[in-house]
């Protein structure tokens, strides 16, 4: 039996995250198919612990998030869902990919207070409104690495530049490679108590 993962431990956490004013929290208002934080990320009875985490940049505006939280529908409405479902789930009835779980959240938490969903969100934040929150944000990922204990990262994106931002945010510093500082590789290849194996591998698509 697949170990139940419970999101309510992140939950504090979220919260204390540095939401800059162009950016709101919000946390599982959603009960539809989408990307945490605005759902659960995952199939319930179907948790994702020791699968893939799918990674995206940041969920997407408040207005978005309202009309999903109102309407309620099966999934997500987005073009940068459906694609991902699209490629990721349309072989298979489960959401698994070679036999692992998938948990779809995201790098950057909160929804964006006004349009448009598209391009860098660092954009519009000032730069020591940036500083702390990115910095609150990572601090935040590895908590979910380590309550997800993931086999395989797949840091995804709707275009290159959303993928160019998750690079050059997750590359500082070594994040995700070797070096002094704590990285992804290294705090998921430290399984705690009774636990089999840490993360393989991240990927970038």
């Amino acid at each position: 039996m697949r170990l139940q993962m419970d999101l309510s431990l992140l939950s504090d956490a979220l919260k204390k995250i540095a939401y800059p004013p162009e950016m709101e929290f919000v946390e599982r208002g959603f009960r539809g198919h989408g990307f945490y934080p605005a759902c659960e990320g995952f199939v319930l009875g179907e948790p994702p612990i020791e699968g893939l985490m799918l990674l995206g940049r940041d969920f997407g505006e408040k207005s978005y998030y309202d009309e999903i939280v109102e309407q309620q529908p099966e999934e997500e409405t987005s073009k940068t869902w459906h694609r991902m479902r699209d490629i990721h789930f349309s072989c298979n009835s489960q959401s698994t990919l070679r036999g692992l779980p998938i948990w779809c959240t995201n790098y950057l938490m909160g929804v964006r207070k006004e349009k448009p969903s598209t391009g860098n969100v660092k954009n519009r934040i000032s730069p020591n409104e940036w500083l702390k929150y990115e910095d609150s944000c990572w601090k935040f990922l590895q908590k979910q690495v380590l309550l997800q204990r993931p086999r395989l990262i797949v840091i995804f994106g709707m275009n290159k530049q959303f993928r160019a931002a998750n690079q050059v945010d997750l590359l500082t510093d070594h994040r995700l490679g070797t070096g002094k500082k704590q990285t992804l590789e290294l705090l998921a290849k430290s399984p705690g108590p009774g636990e089999r194996v840490g993360i393989r591998g991240i990927l970038m698509l």
